[in-house]
C-alpha cells in the first residue's frame, strides 16, 4: 500500500519561558528595528533632559552645601549672595561642619547680623556643657569684665587696671603681641579677659587667647577649679577676680551680681 503523503504542518509558536517567538519576515524586522531605535532615542532624550533638570536643582542647593541660613531676627526675605566663608562671617548663616566653625564664632561674638537678635547666653553654651558652669552665670562674669553697649566684647584687654576695646580680633592681637614682647604679662585678654601672667599657659598663643569659645572654655574652667576648691560659687566667682584680698573679691562679686539677673533672663530666652 502507498503511503499517503501528508502536508507538512504549520509551524506551531515556540514559547520560551513567559514570552513567545514568531519568525518575523523581513518588513516586521526592520519594523522592529526602527521601533527599537526610536525607543532608544527618546529614553536618550528623558535621560538627557531630567539629568539637566536635575542638575538646575542642585546647583542652588550645592551654593549652600556648607550653610544653613540664621533666622533669629525673622525670616531672612533679601537674597543671600556670596560664598560661604562670606555668609557665615557676616551672622547670615551657620557652617554644617567644622571648617568654618572660627568665623561663626567670631560673628556670634561680635553679634553680627542674625546673631544680634540670638539671646546673649547662646555662645557660653557650650563651655558650660562642657564644665557644668551654669551659662547666666558665664555671661554675668563676661559683662562685668569686658561689657560694653549691653554685651560682652570679645576684643579687649586690661593692661594696669586700663581697659582697651579694640575693633577687631586682628588689632587685640597686634597689641598683645607687643606687650608680650616688651615682656609685659601683667594684662588681661578677651571676652573673660583672663589673666595673661596667671593663666597665659592655657593657651597656645594670644591668638588663641582671643578666640571667643576657648577664651570662655577656659574662664569657665578655671570657675570650676575654684568651686571644686572652695565649694562655694559665690567664693569661686571672687577668686576669679582675686585669691589673695577679700575684700576687692567681694567688690567684685557685688558688681558681678549687679549683671546676674539680666543674665538669668537671657537664659530664659531659650527655655
Amino acid at each position: 500500500m502507498s503511503q499517503e503523503r501528508r502536508s507538512p504542518r504549520p509551524r506551531e509558536p515556540r514559547s520560551k519561558g513567559t514570552g513567545t517567538f514568531l519568525p518575523l519576515s523581513s518588513s516586521r524586522r526592520d519594523s522592529a528595528s526602527m521601533s527599537w531605535s526610536t525607543g532608544i532615542s527618546r529614553w536618550s532624550r528623558i535621560v538627557r533632559t531630567r539629568a539637566i533638570f536635575a542638575l538646575a536643582i542642585a546647583l542652588p542647593i550645592a551654593a549652600w552645601a556648607d550653610v544653613v541660613p540664621l533666622e533669629f531676627c525673622g525670616r531672612q526675605t533679601a537674597a543671600l549672595e556670596g560664598d560661604a566663608a562670606r555668609l557665615v562671617r557676616a551672622g547670615l548663616a551657620v557652617p554644617v561642619n567644622k571648617r568654618l566653625l572660627g568665623y561663626m564664632d567670631e560673628a556670634m561674638a561680635e553679634r553680627k547680623g542674625q546673631w544680634a537678635c540670638a539671646p546673649r547666653t547662646l555662645i557660653f553654651e557650650s563651655a558650660a556643657r562642657e564644665t557644668g558652669v551654669h551659662p547666666a552665670v558665664l555671661l554675668a562674669v563676661a559683662m562685668t569684665e569686658s561689657g560694653k553697649k549691653g554685651a560682652p566684647w570679645p576684643w579687649t584687654l586690661n593692661v594696669g587696671g586700663r581697659g582697651f576695646f579694640f575693633r577687631t580680633r586682628e588689632d587685640a592681637w597686634r597689641a598683645a603681641q607687643w606687650l608680650i614682647k616688651e615682656g609685659i604679662t601683667n594684662f588681661d585678654i578677651g571676652m573673660m579677659q583672663i589673666s595673661w601672667r596667671h593663666n597665659g599657659w592655657r593657651f597656645q598663643d594670644a591668638w588663641e587667647a582671643l578666640q571667643p569659645s576657648r577664651n570662655i572654655l577656659v574662664a569657665a574652667s578655671i570657675l570650676r577649679e575654684n568651686f571644686e576648691a572652695t565649694g562655694s560659687w559665690a567664693k569661686a566667682i571672687m577668686w576669679y577676680h582675686n585669691r589673695a584680698s577679700e575684700s576687692r573679691g567681694r567688690a567684685y562679686l557685688k558688681r558681678f551680681i549687679a549683671h546676674f539677673g539680666d543674665a538669668a533672663a537671657e537664659y530664659g530666652k531659650l527655655r
